[in-house]
């Protein structure tokens, strides 16, 4: 780093400037977060179809991942 550069938090050469950091979840959020994740993946399996001829398998595939993931 040159001479005539401090060490900056925020990207400007004062203390504090510049634009804050991106908000970082707190221990509290995570709940949250993986509800939104489930919504996220029920919404996404929802797109299969019926009638689609690999629908059942790829059900069953997240059906036994969830099932390992919760025993």
């Amino acid at each position: 780093m040159p001479e005539n550069q401090a060490e900056v938090e925020h990207g400007g050469k004062r203390k504090g400037a510049g634009r804050p950091p991106k908000y970082q979840p707190g221990p509290k959020d995570y709940a949250a977060e993986a509800m939104q994740y489930a919504n996220m993946a029920i919404s996404q399996l929802e797109r299969i179809r019926r009638e689609d001829p690999y629908g059942t398998d790829a059900l069953e595939k997240v059906s036994a991942w969830i099932t390992k993931e919760l025993s």
